[in-house]
C-alpha cells in the first residue's frame, strides 16, 4: 500500500492512555488499525476533534482538508 488510501471507519482515544489515537481504516474489504501518539492529551484531543467528524471519508479527502492555524 502506498499513498493516501482507504476510508476512515472510526477514530478513538485510548482508554488507558489518553495521548494515543486509534484509527480504523477500511481498504478493499480489509480493516486496518493504526495509532498516533502525542506528547500530551490536549494535542491528542484536538486531532480527535478534527478526525471524528470526518469518519466515512477517504483518507485522501481528509489529507486534503484546509486547516486553520
Amino acid at each position: 500500500m502506498t499513498g493516501e488510501i482507504g476510508i476512515l471507519e472510526d477514530v478513538s482515544i485510548g482508554v488507558l492512555i489518553d495521548t494515543t489515537l486509534f484509527l480504523f481504516i477500511d481498504y478493499q474489504a480489509s480493516r486496518y488499525v493504526g495509532s498516533l501518539s502525542f506528547d500530551d492529551s490536549v494535542a491528542c484531543q484536538k486531532i480527535y476533534n478534527l478526525l471524528k467528524p470526518n469518519v466515512d471519508r477517504s483518507i485522501k479527502e481528509i489529507g486534503d482538508l484546509e486547516l486553520e492555524p
